[in-house]
C-alpha cells in the first residue's frame, strides 16, 4: 500500500470514529430528552377523609407505569415514586400518612390522565380531625403546608421535570360543622394566600359527606364552602358526590369507603381536567 492510500484510509477511519462518537453524543441527548417528566402538581390536601382511614388500597384503581407519580418528601427519601395507594406514608413533618387506607388520589390520577394525557404528580398533605381554625390557622401547619408546595416545585426544576398547572383538591369540613362563615372563609384564605402568590392555580373543594344519623350536620360548612366557591376566584366547586351518597358507604360514623372515594376522586378529576378548557 502506498503512501498517499494509507493517509486516505487513515482519513477514512478518523472519519468513521468522529461519525460513531457525534451518533452517541445525539443519542444521549435524545435519550435524555425523552426521560423527562411533564406533570400538572395536585396537592391532596384536608382532613381525614382525605387520609382515607375508611379507604382500602386494593379497591383503589390501578395506575399504569408513567401515568400517575407521588412526590416524597421524607426521611429515607426525596422524589418522585409511582402512584400507589395508600399515599403519604413515607412523608415527614405534620403532614405523615398514618391511615394505611386507600385515598382519592389514584381515582383521581387515572380519570385526569385519560381526560389530558398528562400524568398527576400527588403531594399528600393530610391530617385527621383538623379543623380550619384550631390547625390550619396554625403558623406551624401554615409554614409546613407552603413548604411542601415550594419544596416540590424547587425539587422538580433542579431535576428536570416540568410542571405544567398547579392544582389542589381539599376535602376538610368535618370538624367545623359549627365554625362561622366568615371565620371559615378568612382562614382559609389566608391558608393558601401564600400559595397562589408562589403560581397555585385552583383549589378544587370535595365537599364532606355526611355524618352517620345525622343527615343535616355538615349544612353550614357546605354552605360556606359554596359561598368562596362562587366568590373567589381562586375556589372552584370540585364535586359534591359525597354529600349525595346514603350512609351505607360509610364505614363508621364519618369516614367513607373506598368506593365513596374513588368516585370523589373521579369527580373532582372530570372537574379539573374542564378547568382551563371552560374557565371559570
Amino acid at each position: 500500500m502506498n503512501k498517499g492510500i494509507k493517509i486516505i484510509a487513515f482519513l477514512v477511519i478518523v472519519m468513521l470514529v468522529v461519525s460513531m462518537q457525534t451518533n452517541e453524543v445525539f443519542a444521549a441527548k435524545k435519550n435524555t430528552k425523552s426521560k423527562s417528566k411533564t406533570v400538572d402538581l395536585v396537592i391532596f390536601a384536608g382532613q381525614s377523609n382525605m387520609e382515607g382511614p375508611g379507604g382500602n388500597p386494593a379497591l383503589a384503581p390501578e395506575i399504569a407505569k408513567g401515568t400517575g407519580y407521588e412526590f416524597v418528601d421524607g426521611i429515607n427519601f426525596t422524589g418522585l415514586k409511582d402512584l400507589v395507594e395508600p399515599i403519604g406514608m413515607d412523608e415527614k413533618g405534620v403532614f405523615v400518612g398514618r391511615n394505611p387506607g386507600g385515598t382519592m388520589a389514584s381515582a383521581f390520577a387515572k380519570t385526569y390522565y385519560e381526560s389530558t394525557g398528562v400524568p398527576v404528580m400527588a403531594v399528600y398533605a393530610a391530617k385527621g380531625g383538623t379543623s380550619i381554625d384550631g390547625f390550619w390557622k396554625h403558623p406551624l401547619a401554615q409554614e409546613q403546608f407552603l413548604s411542601k408546595y415550594t419544596d416540590t416545585l424547587n425539587w422538580c426544576k433542579k431535576n428536570g421535570v416540568t410542571v405544567r398547572h398547579k392544582y389542589c383538591v381539599w376535602l376538610q369540613g368535618e370538624s367545623d360543622v359549627n365554625t362561622p362563615p366568615e371565620t371559615y372563609i378568612n382562614d382559609i384564605s389566608v391558608l393558601f394566600a401564600p400559595l397562589i402568590d408562589n403560581g397555585l392555580e385552583q383549589v378544587f373543594i370535595v365537599l364532606p359527606g355526611n355524618w352517620k344519623y345525622r343527615p343535616t350536620a355538615m349544612d353550614n360548612v357546605i354552605a360556606t364552602q359554596k359561598m368562596l366557591c362562587e366568590n373567589s376566584p381562586y375556589f372552584t366547586l370540585g364535586t359534591g358526590v359525597l354529600h349525595s351518597l346514603s350512609e351505607d358507604y360509610l364505614v363508621d360514623q364519618v369516614h367513607y369507603n373506598q368506593v365513596a372515594l374513588n368516585l370523589a376522586g373521579v369527580g373532582a378529576a372530570q372537574t379539573a381536567s374542564q378547568f382551563k378548557v371552560s374557565g371559570k
